[in-house]
């Protein structure tokens, strides 16, 4: 009997050790990337200094001018355009499981949620979101990189 129990032990443990190992990581990810989500949709929209109002497209974006029937203010982004993140938390950058058949097809899974469109009353808009390919998630490492270089 004592045998037994010292056998039913060994086994619990081995199991166990198996579950920390292998499922608790992974779950313990999407756990974080699920609140992480939550946070994103009920995150008021950053409050932007004037300084920070000028240099954004909520003050310098294209607009359109009746007087001339045309869009003004248009800026094209070029290769030695600044570009930084508003705010540390504005942008989370999350793997999402969207497969059900077990396809592994990480590009579709990419996905960057961000508050800068949230609306001032809470969940009054949908959660916004912007599809990510792999070659951009190193320009979104540095920028995050950046902000902390920065702030």
């Amino acid at each position: 009997s004592m045998k037994k129990r010292a056998k039913f032990h060994s086994q619990c443990h081995r199991l166990l050790d198996e579950l920390l190992r292998e499922s608790v990581p992974i779950q313990m990810d999407n756990s974080v990337d699920m609140m992480a989500q939550r946070f994103m949709h009920d995150a008021l929209p950053p409050m932007l200094t004037a300084e920070e109002q000028l240099t954004t497209i909520q003050e310098q974006g294209e607009r359109w001018n009746s007087d001339f029937n045309r869009v003004s203010n248009v800026v094209e982004l070029e290769p030695d355009t600044r570009v930084r993140l508003l705010r540390r938390h504005c942008l989370r950058v999350a793997e999402q499981d969207t497969n059900e058949g077990g396809e592994d097809d990480d590009e579709d899974n990419i996905v960057a949620y961000y508050t800068t469109d949230n609306a001032r009353s809470y969940h009054d808009r949908p959660l916004s979101t912007l599809g990510v390919d792999k070659e951009t998630l190193p320009a979104l490492e540095m920028l995050f990189y950046n902000l902390s270089t920065i702030s």
